[in-house]
């Protein structure tokens, strides 16, 4: 079973080192889509990986569209380009996790200069929040349902793909976007599941001067406008094949007494 691994990259100084790592702790058969988005790089040698490159910088929401289309593969794992996957096999263990309907999602290492640590914010899971309550309200599962992704380190099958708004900022809050529509749209519930014995190791970074950056604000929402649009479709059940509203997610979520008050 093939699995196609996309990343799209813009200036990235650790690519060779991810290339590296993707490839080495893979258990099963995969292939590596790296599209530049507007600045090409050298990759590592190997016939596992396919490159592809965009002079003009279109933005991460159109390039994964597209790299979705051209994947071969069964399943689809989205990764950035300055990551490690600190799990080997972590490639079929998502598979087993994900299932036809599911997305997995890797326990997120953020690695920075003077500290690691596993990012457990809020908005991706709400243990952060809840303390002793969560523990009492949920067994302790190395696979449990998440409200929604921060965009690094997901897979899910071919079949349940769903195209990102391309009216949206280029980059932001893409895992917010994907995770409400399978939540909330169509005839799921297709569940967000977080696997905390896969961990993926992030590298924090600074973008200085980026001009891509700069570029897509041109043609598209910006970021913060991208939030309010999203939060604003859910918050009215006007998204596209919306069933069910977003307090269904929120009344699933809720951790601990008083919630809502």
């Amino acid at each position: 079973m093939l699995t196609s691994v996309i990343l799209i990259c813009n200036k990235e100084r650790h690519l060779k080192r991810t290339l590296a790592n993707l490839l080495e702790t893979a258990a099963g058969e995969i292939e590596i889509l790296v599209y530049f988005d507007g600045l090409r790089q050298r990759v590592i040698p190997d016939k596992r990986i396919r490159t592809i490159f965009h002079p003009q910088n279109r933005g991460r929401r159109v390039v994964i569209n597209e790299a979705v289309i051209h994947a071969r593969g069964d399943y689809i794992f989205h990764i950035d380009g300055h990551c490690r996957m600190l799990t080997d096999g972590w490639d079929l263990k998502m598979i087993q996790a994900a299932g036809l309907r599911s997305t997995a999602v890797a326990s997120i290492l953020n690695l920075r200069p003077d500290k690691r640590h596993l990012i457990r914010h809020v908005m991706h899971h709400p243990k952060h929040l809840a303390n002793h309550f969560w523990d009492e309200k949920t067994p302790q599962n190395t696979v449990e349902d998440m409200m929604t992704l921060t965009g690094c380190a997901w897979m899910h099958h071919r079949n349940l793909w769903q195209n990102f708004n391309e009216r949206y900022a280029g980059w932001g809050y893409m895992g917010i976007e994907w995770s409400l529509k399978n939540w909330l749209c169509g005839s799921g519930p297709n569940p967000i599941l977080l696997c905390s014995d896969i961990v993926c190791e992030h590298i924090g970074r600074r973008h200085r001067g980026n001009p891509a950056r700069t570029d897509w604000l041109k043609h598209n929402l910006s970021p913060g406008a991208t939030l309010r649009h999203i939060n604003k479709l859910y918050r009215n059940n006007k998204a596209p094949d919306q069933q069910r509203p977003l307090s269904w997610l929120i009344d699933k979520f809720k951790p601990v007494p008083g919630w809502h008050e």
